[in-house]
């Protein structure tokens, strides 16, 4: 009885442990099986007995009994909205319906391996200036709470007038922090819940990612990124099968952001309308640069948008690295003359107020 119980309590815990890397793992280990011939009911319970996931284990039980009652791949994953999206969903129906399975399943799989080590080196080079501000910001608060109010207390005791305006309005911070402090720290949380909340909304993502475009260097990392998706997922869903309509109704799914919204949206009228990606995008340059919709061009010309967006994804694969190690070495020195003119002010706040008492003590 208590094995099954720890036995569940780990299951349950493990369910929520089926992430951007354990999807890899599934679309790679039925990449390779698919590819040396083996069945899809096979190749999920192989997976399933050779995997300590609970989650997988769970997901590909079910998915096997959903191909044992004749259903295809691409039904067995839509049961599972919380894991697959509809671009997984959509992308492996048409690989069914054009016989190419197999290199879908390989495409999504290097797709998502691309965007969680894109995701890993950002996160890398943001980590050190993170931990530098929360450490700085930390060091002065205790400063102003536990250090500042002795010394403080002594320059009190002196004739009010010799203290110097400065310091009084340092006294007066330092006691704020003490007395409020807690209440200002639940309004900084609230602040921060509601900027997440409104970036949320519609609205706020537009203003958001508006904003975000408009920046000197991160407007150009974040142009870069979406560009590298919307050429990767192109081709995905270009060498499923799709015709062009569906590849951008499609694209609106995957990369869900307002501002790129109405341009598929009117990528795909134009496209009912009989005219080309190109005349519908030549004009937005703000997420579509001249350079790109030339390329498109060039690619619908002669047929051959796959080799294109090879171009587009190398183009701007290597921009976008560029610039995260440029955003990573910019922000570093920037935080460090920050923070330590920061630290050097206060000292020397510190020091104005020591010589204060002495020269009221008359050392």
């Amino acid at each position: 009885m208590i094995d099954n119980l720890i036995k569940n309590l780990i299951l349950s815990l493990d369910t929520w442990s089926f992430d951007t890397k354990e999807k890899i793992l599934l679309f790679k280990e039925l990449w390779h099986l698919l590819k040396w011939w083996v069945g899809i009911a096979e190749s999920l319970d192989i997976i399933g007995q050779n995997t300590d996931n609970f989650a997988i284990k769970e997901l590909v039980a079910s998915m096997r009994e959903q191909i044992n009652q004749w259903k295809n791949l691409s039904h067995a994953m839509a049961r599972f909205p919380k894991y697959f999206d509809d671009a997984d969903i959509a992308t492996i129906q048409s690989g069914e319906s054009s016989g190419n399975v197999e290199s879908i399943l390989s495409m999504l799989w290097a797709e998502y391996n691309y965007l969680m080590v894109l995701k890993n080196k950002f996160i890398g080079a943001l980590t050190y200036p993170a931990i530098l501000m929360t450490v700085s910001l930390g060091a002065i608060i205790a400063l102003f709470v536990f250090v500042l109010p002795a010394i403080f207390d002594i320059a009190t005791q002196l004739d009010s007038s010799k203290i110097p305006r400065l310091t009084l309005k340092l006294k007066a911070f330092s006691d704020f922090l003490i007395v409020h402090g807690m209440w200002l720290l639940w309004l900084i949380w609230f602040g921060i819940f509601a900027l997440f909340v409104f970036a949320s909304t519609q609205s706020g993502q537009k203003i958001l990612y508006s904003t975000l475009y408009n920046l000197p260097i991160v407007g150009k990392m974040v142009q870069s990124y979406y560009l590298v998706r919307f050429a990767r997922y192109s081709k995905i869903l270009l060498g499923s099968g799709m015709n062009y309509r569906n590849v951008f109704k499609m694209l609106s799914n995957v990369i869900s952001i307002p501002i790129f919204t109405p341009l598929f949206e009117k990528i795909i009228t134009w496209l009912e309308r009989g005219q080309s990606i190109y005349d519908s995008i030549q004009y937005e340059t703000m997420l579509i640069p001249s350079t790109v919709s030339a390329l498109i061009k060039v690619g619908e010309k002669t047929a051959s948008l796959d080799a294109t967006f090879d171009t587009i994804i190398s183009i701007y694969s290597e921009e976008l690295d560029s610039y995260i190690n440029n955003l990573s070495k910019m922000i570093e020195p920037i935080m460090l003359v920050i923070v330590g003119s920061v630290i050097v002010l206060i000292a020397l706040w510190v020091f104005w107020v020591i010589m204060s008492i002495m020269d009221s003590v008359g050392i």
